[in-house]
């Protein structure tokens, strides 16, 4: 009798799916102090992001993988700390869907970029808001430590997904 091959790809699928699950259930436990979002803004922000995310600006083949990299990462990290958690990764996740089945991605990769961002966009958000202090201004000083540390796990996390993909 064969014995059943395991797809070690969907597997890790997923793993990140679970990842993004206990995400989302993060921010619905512990509130943190995030603006309310303005629906326009945010339709904004979906659009210029889908936009970007379908235009690669480099293309490069990875092992056996094609890699596109793009300049989404400024409009998703500023999704990140302009809104709250569950917002950010609402925008990022409906971003990363369309875009990759706009460009008719197998639907693997279309769970998994969704999980990636859900993961790395969430816990970003999480982050920010969590040392950020909102009387203070975004980009004022008093808010350094909050993005270096937002911007620390942002870049950990989504290599640490990535390599454990590839």
């Amino acid at each position: 009798m064969d014995r059943p091959t395991v797809r070690w790809d969907w597997a890790y699928v997923g793993f990140t799916g679970l990842l993004a699950v206990g995400m989302a259930v993060l921010p619905a436990r512990i509130t943190v102090p995030a603006p309310h979002a303005n629906w326009w803004w945010v339709a904004a922000f979906l659009v210029l992001s889908i936009v970007a995310d379908m235009n690669p600006v480099v293309d490069l083949g990875f092992g056996g993988e094609q890699v596109e990299v793009t300049v989404s990462l400024a409009l998703t990290f500023s999704v990140a700390c302009i809104w709250g958690p569950l917002t950010a990764m609402g925008i990022v996740a409906a971003q990363s869907a369309c875009s990759d089945l706009l460009t008719h991605k197998d639907i693997e990769k279309v769970a998994f970029n969704v999980f990636l961002y859900v993961v790395v966009i969430g816990g970003t958000s999480f982050l920010y808001h969590l040392v950020a202090d909102p009387a203070m201004p975004y980009l004022g000083p008093a808010n350094l430590k909050a993005l270096l540390l937002a911007a620390g796990y942002y870049v950990v996390s989504d290599y640490l997904l990535l390599s454990g993909l590839f």
